[in-house]
């Protein structure tokens, strides 16, 4: 299926419900195929595809495959799968079509994008020879492998939505940015090695999240959250710089062989670290010995007394309620814990028919 082949052509496909199959029965390859089945957007000319409903199935997509080609794939509803590649700003043909001039784009606001295939080698190819865009504001794109290649012709933008890898290669000479600092945007790891040329930056309200390794820098930003979620391991081998929160769950393990800098929150209450080269914190370390467990209530005259755990330096909320199916928590005593034992007195609270309390450790923004 080839869009817009010939010399200064135009052409454009809109999917608006239904399937469309490219199989291999009464396909043609198209005049510069290589022999797979495959969608080209924009061979010579201008082309675009829009699918914002149905479903999109092909072994191989290709956005701006020759010189002055220009391509357009826009996701804004319905899936599209494919069980091989997808490239943007593609392939030369050598020694015919150098393909500089070439440019291509995916733009995806909604639906799904999924490039897998049973030997996870599906790759989604951002740039090889023209210019290169993928824009993510919204749905969910999985794929085997990530390339992000060509220098500063390549972009790739996830300002918000999902995007799951199994493997990363970041090579544009960019900063790697998860997310927009305003929307929520995660990029979730599928286990694997990712790697970050030029490093890795998780903005506010975004989330990097998963486990595997990940080669090249990480800042995190105020706002931002790094998350080994998935029971096993997150490696950095570069230097962490955390100024939001970088928590293990799930029984994970955060693991770096970079220096790690934290001024914001490192939260491994459910979950274990292990620091190599070094750990300069400026900020607050939650573990499981920080939460906080009451030890005691006992009636004192008509007084009633709470004693319960804190750590140093850290803020504490004790609560009551009257009805645990109906009635509504309220704050008794807040403050910052001391370390050790504290004990706080509800004045009265024995005239009341009946009284529960509870003690949570307010976690820092």
């Amino acid at each position: 299926m080839v869009i817009a082949q010939g010399q200064s052509a135009t052409g454009s496909v809109f999917i608006t419900g239904g399937q469309l199959s490219v199989t291999n029965q009464g396909v043609s390859l198209g005049t510069f195929g290589t022999g797979q089945l495959s969608v080209t957007i924009a061979g010579f000319g201008v082309g675009q595809m829009t699918v914002s409903n149905g479903s999109l199935l092909a072994q191989s997509v290709i956005v701006a495959d020759c010189e002055n080609s220009q391509g357009t794939l826009t996701i804004a509803g319905g899936a599209v799968a494919v069980a091989s590649n997808v490239t943007v700003g593609a392939h030369a043909y050598i020694g015919v079509y150098t393909n500089a001039n070439a440019s291509g784009a995916i733009q995806m606001t909604s639906g799904s994008l999924t490039v897998t295939n049973q030997s996870a080698a599906g790759q989604l190819v951002i740039g090889q020879n023209g210019t290169a865009t993928f824009l993510q504001s919204g749905g969910t794109a999985t794929v085997d492998q990530l390339l992000v290649t060509n220098g500063t012709s390549s972009v790739f933008s996830l300002n918000s939505g999902l995007f799951n890898t199994r493997a990363t290669a970041v090579s544009n000479a960019q900063t790697f940015f998860v997310g927009d600092g305003a929307d929520p945007a995660t990029y979730h790891l599928l286990a694997g090695i990712h790697s970050f040329a030029n490093g890795v930056e998780v903005r506010s309200n975004a989330v990097l999240s998963g486990c595997g390794t990940i080669n090249g820098a990480v800042l995190v930003d105020p706002g931002g959250l790094v998350q080994a979620d998935c029971g096993g391991t997150l490696t950095f081998t570069g230097i962490v710089t955390n100024n939001g929160e970088l928590v293990a769950a799930n029984g994970s393990t955060v693991e770096s062989y970079g220096l790690v800098v934290n001024d914001g929150v490192i939260n491994i209450i459910n979950g274990n670290t292990n620091f190599h080269a070094g750990f300069i914190n400026n900020g607050v370390v939650l573990t499981s010995n920080v939460v906080p467990q009451i030890i005691s209530i006992t009636a004192v005259g008509s007084n009633i007394e709470v004693q319960f755990t804190t750590a140093s330096n850290l803020t504490y909320v004790l609560e009551y309620t009257g009805n645990l199916l109906t009635g509504s928590w309220l704050p008794l005593a807040g403050f910052s814990g001391p370390g050790g034992d504290v004990t706080v007195t509800d004045f009265n609270a024995i005239l009341q028919t009946q009284r529960f309390y509870r003690i949570h450790l307010v976690v820092p923004p």
